[in-house]
């Protein structure tokens, strides 16, 4: 039989027995990569968030506050208003709910918002933390204004 050409079936399962064996190894290892990049993710977006409200209050000269509902894991940025008119804008400008990230607040006095004013500065500095379950990020917020991720 020397014309034959194929695999035989010992050939077929010895291919099928190493992609189970790999398969079994590669997946826990992309399900952990996958909720650690949703975590970043949510990270990035949340200091960019906190730059934009800040270039945002020194753009219009007025403040801007982020407010942060723990509960609902989501928070929302809303002008407090454009000179000459002081009152709050009806509506927020950005609102974001996170999935499957969870925050919590660590901000001065135990607040759950935190102002930039005018200049850049915010009233309520400290940590907000993001987790996924087993991994945690901080975004930090100072009194300047800057923003960043530990």
């Amino acid at each position: 039989m020397k014309g034959n050409k194929g695999f035989t079936i010992v050939e077929m399962l010895i291919v099928i027995v190493i992609m189970a064996i790999l398969a079994a190894v590669a997946v826990p290892n992309i399900i952990s990569w996958r909720a650690n990049a949703a975590l970043s993710g949510d990270t990035r977006t949340l200091k960019a968030d906190f730059e934009l409200a800040r270039s945002r209050a020194i753009k219009d000269n007025t403040s801007v506050t982020i407010s942060f509902d723990t509960g609902n894991n989501s928070y929302s940025i809303r002008i407090m208003g454009i000179p000459p008119f002081p009152a709050p804008l009806p509506d927020p400008i950005l609102t974001r709910s996170l999935v499957g990230t969870s925050i919590t607040t660590n901000l001065t006095g135990g607040a759950i918002t935190t102002t930039f004013d005018s200049r850049g500065r915010v009233n309520n500095t400290g940590d907000i933390t993001l987790s996924n379950g087993s991994k945690k990020a901080q975004v930090t917020v100072n009194m300047i204004g800057s923003v960043r991720v530990n």
